[in-house]
């Protein structure tokens, strides 16, 4: 049965074996004599100034029983403990999976590679899993014999922002029970952690300058790209970039900035092309040093207008206030119309319609009653006071129909989503109100027409943040064909059951997302977490010795003859005194004095 000695401290006691054999190399074998006079005591005194002398070493029963006393007490002391022979040791490893960590692969990869050669060298079996610290993440690695350095885990490039690890943590214990020993390994300090485990942190304070933001100001004739460039170190620091579009780049340009300080670059796109990517000069911390650029645009929905010729001025002021549409063409299904309702003429609306309601007649008198809005998203922050419509007939509602608006007992807005139909309802003549003139009115449009952008299949046009979740309308159908995730590492075919977890790409560069010959999402992806890329408070701690230990400890058990060794201790030292006694000659007077 393997054993491991948990006080190595306790070996110091065999110091005593050499101080046992110095005792007994000094002492002076003589008889003790009783006399009745005093005529030999100066020759005594005289002989005992001259001191000890080294004698030879003797064997005798009180020596032999004081080294084996010794012995015994060492081994209490040094506490073995037997390890069990059908113990598995449990090690949970989670690995950081901050983005700051890819500044570390080296140090990351030394760092586990020590850990999981300290625990091999344990005796019994061992069972390693390696986890991913934020939610969600995957296991890298389960097995018993993780060396050498799996290449799963050479390849990991950590993308995640900051996070706490507890979820990732809880996990791990779960996996390694009561008696496992749990390990993160991370570039900051992070105390305390839960769940008992250890801190391996693997970080240093590095010089790190990168992109920390971008806009694009589309306000003006031409597009401007405008950039945040920042040094996170407590150092003056040069860098070069390049502006790069197409096969064609620029010449190298100098940006200082002092410690701690962020600088605004910006300038126009090139002619005909809606991308560029700009390049620092590299460091240590990669993800920061490339940004690409696309000038964003959102889904462009067809619209048609319809209804009476009277409500035409107010629906083209209405159109004229909406981003990306394009009118609808006649042989085509618009993806929104915008038409009138007649109460005292009802016709049916299209299921994508924004209907408002108008009587050629006009009202004489108005509605009354508090101005109430639910608890809706599109009626988030908006004000509704001020509003006064005119009393009309009211169109028929639906019990499913969704109230955004009350005015006393009347809906003045609802939303219809049900049985296939997208409408916004406006249940109050809009021509003969100020509605067109309340900014409340105006925005819950274009919220209500946002919905129906959404839920239409189109291209847009997007500056995504690395790993950023994204939301796709496809063609969901049996027959359709499947999405097509286009990087410059080639096509990848996304499963129709992952099409509703899409993430961007976890490094920087521009992808296409496409459904058969429609590109569905054009988007450029950018390291945005500006925490990660500050590495002022990165250290570096090693304290697994204690947690070894423990491990050890859990997985065997302590001396069961323990108390026997005491109690041999206690015997061994009762019959040295007592053979050093028995040794001991009793007084005798001399003959003849």
């Amino acid at each position: 049965m393997p054993l491991i000695l948990t006080n190595l401290a306790g070996l110091w006691a065999l110091l005593g074996i050499p101080a046992i054999l110095l005792i007994h190399l000094l002492q002076r074998r003589a008889t003790p004599l009783s006399i009745n006079t005093l005529f030999l005591l100066e020759a005594l005194e005289r002989e005992s100034r001259s001191g000890h002398r080294v004698q030879r070493l003797r064997s005798s029963v009180p020596l032999w029983l004081q080294l084996l006393a010794v012995l015994v007490l060492t081994w209490l002391l040094v506490q073995p403990r037997w390890i069990r022979s059908e113990q598995v040791s449990q090690h949970v490893i989670v690995l950081d999976s901050s983005a700051s960590m890819a500044a570390f692969s080296a140090e990351r990869k030394s760092g586990l590679d020590a850990l999981l050669k300290s625990r091999l060298q344990a005796p019994g079996r061992h069972l390693f899993t390696i986890l991913e610290s934020h939610q969600g993440g995957q296991t890298l690695y389960r097995g018993d014999a993780p060396l050498p350095f799996p290449e799963s885990l050479a390849a990991w490039t950590p993308v995640q922002s900051a996070h706490a690890p507890d979820d990732a943590l809880r996990t791990a214990r779960s996996l390694a029970g009561a008696d496992g020993e749990i390990v993160l390994l991370s570039d900051h300090l992070i105390e305390p952690l839960p769940y008992g485990a250890t801190l391996l942190a693997v970080g240093s304070p590095i010089d790190n300058v990168g992109f920390a933001g971008l806009q694009v100001d589309q306000s003006g004739p031409e597009p401007i790209w405008m950039v945040t460039v920042r040094n996170t170190s407590a150092r003056d620091q040069t860098r070069t970039y390049t502006v790069a579009s197409g096969n064609a780049r620029s010449e190298p340009r100098q940006i200082e900035l002092g410690a701690g300080a962020t600088r605004v670059l910006r300038g126009p796109f090139p002619e005909k092309t809606d991308r560029i990517t700009l390049a620092l000069a590299p460091d240590s911390f990669a993800l920061d040093d490339e940004l690409p650029i696309l000038i964003p645009a959102p889904k462009t929905i067809t619209v048609r207008r319809t209804g009476a010729a009277s409500a035409a001025p107010l629906i083209d002021s209405l159109i004229a206030v909406l981003p990306a549409i394009t009118p609808a063409n006649p042989d085509t299904v618009p993806d929104l119309t915008i038409t009138t309702y007649n109460p005292l003429k009802p016709d049916v609306a299209p299921n994508a319609a924004l209907i408002l309601v108008h009587q050629e007649s006009v009202p004489q008198t108005y509605l009354s009653g508090p101005l109430v809005a639910e608890n809706h998203e599109l009626n988030e922050q908006l004000n509704w006071q001020g509003l006064l419509v005119r009393s009309t007939p009211s169109m028929p509602i639906d019990p499913a129909d969704q109230p955004l608006l009350w005015q006393g007992s009347r809906p003045l807005l609802l939303l219809r989503e049900h049985q296939g139909r997208q409408q916004l309802l406006c249940n109050f003549d809009v021509v003969h109100s100020n509605a067109s003139r309340l900014p409340a009115f105006i925005i819950l449009v274009n919220r209500f027409v946002d919905r129906i952008r959404t839920r239409t299949i189109g291209v847009e046009k997007r500056n995504l943040d690395l790993r950023q979740r994204i939301t796709l309308t496809s063609d969901a159908s049996a027959a359709a064909p499947p999405l097509i995730l286009h990087t410059s590492d080639g096509p990848q075919t996304i499963p129709a059951e992952q099409v509703g977890l899409l993430r961007a790409p976890a490094s920087p560069g521009f992808f296409t997302i496409s459904q058969g010959e429609q590109i569905l999402l054009d988007a450029a992806t950018t390291f945005g977490d500006t925490r990660e890329a500050d590495f002022s408070e990165a250290a570096s701690a090693t304290p697994l010795a204690s947690s070894t230990l423990a491990g050890a400890e859990r997985s065997s058990r302590p001396d069961p003859w323990w108390q026997i060794w005491v109690l041999a201790c206690a015997a061994l030292l009762l019959g040295s005194w007592h053979f050093a006694e028995g040794r001991r000659v009793p007084d005798q007077p001399i003959a003849g004095v």
